[in-house]
């Protein structure tokens, strides 16, 4: 192949096939499948290390450390961390970051003596003066010893042994790594994080290799790329400006916390944009319920802070666990493709099957996301999959201490993972009695678990509180959704309430 031909972009999908579940690409039999890498890194985001409450001196890594492992039993020649090092934004959570990371890669260094890159980046969290007045109680003289944000550049000298600056670039094995920090201000959406970003890419531009990808880290998505477009945590757009003048350019960033099984979690269009989920808890704000009350289980999406806590307390099923949820990936780079394989890091086992990604893009480009939604499956329940309703007894979610009981139908069904390359991933529940109707939506735990895991093949058990339901013969609709906002045939069942 021609590495030349990666400048040569395309949207086609021709000559694609779509094969094993979790695969999106496959190429002709025989075609990489062999070969040794030019370059392996691992890819970890939002770690977010804290102290571990009640236990002086000791800080939550675990799964920081678990990373590192596996990256470096995969024979890492770096590692990218995708910013939200530490949690409070003070230089002790960082301390304990680094730590971590030299305790595992001594001096820099894998086992066999092989240098092993720091690509690292500060995240919202890291330089957070709010996060940081909390950890240090607002005490002054604390804040000035230990926050980040009031010595950005002079914590990292002293903690990394390197100079800081706000964008940099490293290169590894022939390959360029840009990395740029977080200066400040958090909106989750339409974030200015880095002011000098375009003025270092103008500088640096022209000796970009234009022949083989070069790898970008930020802490936002890019806007409008991966994880889709109403995605929380994006940037305000100029990233996406800069990389698309450059086709070669493959970009990992974090913030939303969104999990690596989301189909979208990769965007190809003028470049390649990957998110890299978390090491800490996973994100939802990818899922979009269609509903103004968002998901029974999990946040509600309302205009104002008092429409989201009356919905939120008319809801009976409690807040899901989101940090059964923490990810990693590994990259491996080769002359005529990138593969990415993703991690739970609970066992450091594939989630799924390895997603590979061509650099012949003259060819294609088969993470573009309107020709993989029009192939993509929709949801299957199993043959014979009925809709049942019973009544129980369950707290209105902010009365646990209370201890109130409330009156609920318990609607369930069997997950829709009849298709494995199409899972429900969250459910919609209609109610309907004459002109009456009420909608909800409840995720489902495909969106964080590998196929065939127990978890994700439990059946859904949605709680809806008696006094929210019409009343009478209530028809109940349940339909369930894949990633792409694809929907199932729709189940039914009749009971009176």
């Amino acid at each position: 192949m021609n590495r030349r031909s990666f400048i040569g972009s395309s949207l086609s999908f021709a000559g694609l096939a779509v094969c094993r579940p979790g695969i999106v690409f496959a190429a002709e039999h025989g075609k990489y499948l062999s070969g040794k890498p030019n370059l392996v890194f691992g890819v970890a985001s939002d770690i977010h290390v804290r102290p571990l409450y009640g236990r002086k001196g000791e800080y939550f890594t675990e799964f920081w450390r678990k990373a590192l492992e596996l990256f470096r039993d995969q024979g890492a020649d770096a590692v990218v961390a995708a910013g939200d090092l530490c949690n409070f934004g003070v230089t002790d959570e960082m301390q304990a970051f680094a730590d971590t990371w030299f305790d595992v890669f001594p001096d820099d260094k894998a086992p066999d003596g092989r240098k092993v890159e720091r690509i690292f980046v500060y995240g919202n969290h890291d330089v957070s003066l709010p996060m940081a007045r909390r950890a240090c109680n607002n005490d002054k003289n604390e804040m000035k010893k230990r926050a980040i944000a009031l010595d950005r550049a002079g914590c990292w000298k002293r903690i990394f042994k390197e100079e800081f600056s706000d964008v940099y670039r490293k290169t590894v094995k022939g390959y360029d790594f840009i990395g740029a920090h977080w200066e400040g201000g958090l909106k989750g959406f339409g974030d200015s994080f880095c002011k000098g970003l375009e003025a270092f890419y103008d500088k640096i531009g022209p000796s970009l290799d234009k022949t083989k990808p070069f790898f970008h880290v930020q802490h936002p998505h890019p806007k409008g790329t991966c994880h889709g477009e109403t995605v929380w945590g994006q940037d305000d757009g100029i990233s996406t400006k800069i990389l698309s003048r450059h086709p070669n350019a493959v970009s990992f960033s974090g913030h939303s916390h969104n999990s690596l099984l989301d189909e979208r979690a990769i965007w190809q269009g003028a470049f390649t944009s990957v998110g890299t989920a978390t090491a800490s808890h996973i994100g939802l704000s990818s899922l979009k319920s269609g509903v103004e009350s968002g998901f029974e289980n999990y946040r509600t999406y309302g205009k104002t802070a008092k429409a989201k806590e009356k919905a939120d307390r008319s809801k009976v099923m409690p807040m899901m666990d989101r940090t059964l949820g923490r990810q990693a990936q590994v990259v491996r780079v080769y002359d005529d493709r990138i593969i990415f394989s993703r991690y739970d890091l609970y066992d450091q086992k594939p989630l799924a099957e390895d997603l590979v990604m061509p650099l012949d893009t003259a060819k294609a480009k088969p993470f573009a996301f309107a020709p993989r939604y029009e192939v993509a499956k929709q949801p299957q329940f199993p043959e014979g999959a009925k809709v049942t309703v019973s009544f129980c007894e369950a707290n209105r979610r902010g009365d646990a201490k209370k201890a109130k009981k409330t009156k609920a139908a318990l609607i369930s069904v069997p997950a829709a993972n009849a298709e494995p390359s199409a899972r429900g991933v969250y459910y919609k529940v209609v109610a309907e009695c004459g002109a009456k109707k009420l909608t909800v939506s409840v995720i489902h735990d495909s969106y964080r678990f590998r196929a065939g895991d127990s978890r994700s093949e439990r059946p859904l058990k949605c709680r809806i509180a008696l006094d929210r339901l019409p009343k009478g013969d209530v028809t109940f609709k349940v339909t369930a959704f894949s990633w792409w906002d694809k929907p199932s045939r729709t189940l039914e069942a009749i009971c009176k309430i």
